[in-house]
């Protein structure tokens, strides 16, 4: 036997089996991964240079309707979808095009939309529909509302300057015709009668002064007693009757000062009446106000001394003529009121009636649009005009009166302009949105 120990023989590892599938699943990772590897070389490919070579300014590129839309890259104009063009050598857009553009979003325009492109199927679905402007001979005739009204210096007011009792009125009723002079109504007033007798005492007095020293005075005294009488209301003549008779009056008779009709009447026998009672309201009819509401862009066609007719409801026309203008528009209807003076001799008229005046205007060369065609923003005003053949652009114009179904255009527009008189509302909200789009667009062109 042998002293050496014995050698340990390992025990045969255990046998290997491959689990179905799982080759080829790591086949379809190293797949998957290579994939995401190319994607993300792909996008860093695009992204980095891509973005370096275009905030370099390096663009190749162009819109010929929208110059401010450039692209490195080939593709479309994100406002008109043209096709972009190259850029001509040298790197300078072609003038006529920048021209015919909108505004640059550097360079912000003072209206509120921008130009619109449309093809010949969106122009033909959406109806749009223009017309070229022209100048017409137009003879214009405005109808005015129109109300009457006394004039406020035709009104007459009847009172007595001291207190009394009423002892006699004339049977005069509202609406009753007066004389200048008749005879109203007799007032006793103390005062009056007091300043009377004052009157006789001093005529008294000068009669027996006679050829005296004093008889100057006396005459002074008379004097004074008569203005004392007419500061009452009681006039010259009254007081010759009263010194011709000798003896004071009971009752003073209160006349009309003017000839009219009896519009208030605030008196009855046996009254007291004092200075602030208004006895009678006298008004003279015989010219009247016809006021008529006009619109402010009318006011300048009817300077005063124009001719017009004024028809009354129900009466014939009569010739009437501006008298003045109101100084103030009214702050909601935004009309001012012109006022007519017109003849009422025979007293036809009455105040409180409606009626239309109409005035007619010498024919003058206007510019003239369809209504539909001018766009008023309360800020704006503007039409779509067609600068080329599917390109409109929104010009700001100066829009005057309507006349039936067209508007006067005062300034802003040519003859010969090409507007569009149907759609532009459809076109005007395609203006608003590419116009609020386009700084966006120009920092972001399209890419193929």
């Amino acid at each position: 036997m042998s002293d050496e120990a014995p050698v340990p023989v390992p025990s045969p590892a255990p046998a290997h089996h491959d689990v179905p599938g799982m080759r080829l699943m790591a086949v379809v990772r190293w797949i998957l991964l290579i994939a995401l590897a190319g994607l993300a070389f792909g996008t860093w490919w695009r992204l980095g240079p891509g973005t370096e070579e275009s905030a370099g300014g390096i663009a190749k590129f162009y819109c010929p309707m929208h110059p401010q839309i450039q692209s490195p890259n080939p593709g479309t104009c994100p406002i008109c979808f043209m096709n972009l063009e190259p850029i001509p050598a040298g790197g300078a857009v072609p003038a006529g095009d920048a021209a015919s553009a909108a505004p640059s979003a550097s360079e912000p325009s003072s209206m509120p939309g921008a130009d619109v492109m449309l093809t010949l199927e969106r122009r033909q679905a959406v109806g749009i529909a223009t017309t070229k402007v022209a100048r017409r001979m137009i003879a214009r005739e405005l109808r005015l509302p129109a109300v009457i009204e006394a004039p406020q210096s035709a009104v007459a007011e009847v009172r007595i300057r001291s207190a009394g009792y009423v002892e006699y009125v004339a049977p005069i009723e509202i609406g009753a015709k007066v004389k200048a002079g008749e005879m109203l109504a007799a007032i006793f007033a103390p005062e009056i009668l007091r300043s009377q007798e004052e009157l006789l005492a001093a005529q008294a007095m000068a009669a027996e002064a006679g050829k005296s020293e004093d008889h100057g005075a006396d005459q002074q005294m008379v004097e004074a007693a008569r203005r004392r009488l007419e500061l009452l209301g009681v006039g010259r003549r009254t007081s010759d009757r009263i010194l011709a008779d000798g003896k004071s009056s009971r009752a003073i008779g209160v006349s009309a000062p003017r000839a009219g009709i009896v519009t208030a009447r605030n008196i009855w026998a046996g009254g007291y009446v004092t200075p602030e009672t208004t006895l009678f309201q006298i008004t003279d009819l015989s010219k009247l106000w016809v006021s008529a509401t006009v619109g402010t862009e009318e006011l300048k066609a009817l300077p005063p001394k124009t001719p017009g007719r004024f028809a009354p409801r129900g009466g014939s026309p009569l010739d009437v003529e501006v008298l003045l203008v109101e100084p103030s528009v009214g702050g909601q209807t935004r009309s001012a009121t012109v006022r007519f003076s017109v003849a009422n001799d025979a007293g036809a008229l009455r105040p409180g009636e409606i009626g239309e005046v109409l005035v007619s205007l010498p024919a003058a060369e206007r510019l003239i649009v369809p209504r539909d065609a001018v766009i008023d923003t309360g800020m704006h005003q503007y039409v779509f005009v067609e600068k080329s053949a599917g390109l409109f652009s929104p010009r700001a114009v100066v829009a005057g009166p309507m006349m039936g179904n067209g508007r006067v255009i005062e300034s802003g527009l040519e003859p010969e302009a090409v507007i569009v008189t149907r759609g532009a509302f459809l076109l005007d909200s395609e203006s608003r949105l590419q116009g609020a789009l386009a700084p966006a667009a120009t920092s972001s062109p399209s890419a193929p």
